[in-house]
């Protein structure tokens, strides 16, 4: 360990570039505030300094290495609590407790599409895909986007697409290919020209006997 220089005008050792050494953890800096208050008590004084001014240096220094061991000890009651309590886990998530699982919102994938063999050559993101799709449906119905013959469409552009999936223009194309006509046919599109959206009829996973 390097020497030390003594503060200018004190006979102390400055403890700062020890406490803040980074090879200390928590319970070598405790053992470095000691060493400083040992240090500070037998170390030869200034001149200029009166006995008054050395007590009252060494009761702070005390103070303030009860003060870090109290917080030191009082965090770690903290985290342990909250491990068994199970508010935190290694990766910093929480758990689910009692009804807290009904909070959030989800998309809904029917179950149909992972279970039936009809569905069974569609890739799992095209699963994905159409439960968004539905989840669309229901945004679609209350904003009135019914057609002449009651029938709910969607907007769900290529763009939407590749933001959902994080993909490129290609691989959203195939995605949708797998559902509409030129896949298993789950849904329509409907080209409206003019650089608008196409139009997206969802339809009915379980209409197909």
């Amino acid at each position: 360990m390097p020497f030390r220089r003594r503060q200018r005008g004190t006979g102390f050792i400055n403890p700062a570039p020890l406490s803040s050494a980074p090879l200390y953890g928590k319970i070598g800096s405790a053992a470095v505030c000691l060493f400083v208050t040992f240090m500070r008590s037998y170390a030869p004084r200034a001149p200029d300094l009166s006995q008054r001014t050395g007590k009252k240096e060494k009761r702070m220094i005390l103070f303030g290495f009860f003060h870090y061991f109290g917080v030191v000890v009082m965090k770690t009651k903290s985290n342990a609590a909250n491990g068994e309590r199970g508010y935190k886990n290694m990766n910093g998530f929480n758990y689910f407790y009692n009804n807290q699982a009904e909070k959030f919102a989800y998309y809904r994938i029917p179950k149909t599409l992972f279970t039936d063999e009809r569905f069974a050559a569609l890739s799992t993101e095209a699963k994905l895909l159409y439960g968004l799709m539905l989840d669309r449906m229901g945004i679609s119905r209350i904003n009135g986007l019914i057609d002449t013959l009651n029938r709910v469409y969607i907007y769900f552009t290529l763009d939407e697409v590749m933001a959902c999936f994080r993909c490129a223009k290609e691989k959203a194309n195939k995605l949708i290919a797998e559902l509409d006509a030129r896949g298993i046919g789950l849904i329509e599109s409907k080209r409206q020209g003019l650089g608008k959206a196409n139009i997206i009829y969802v339809k009915d996973f379980s209409s197909c006997g």
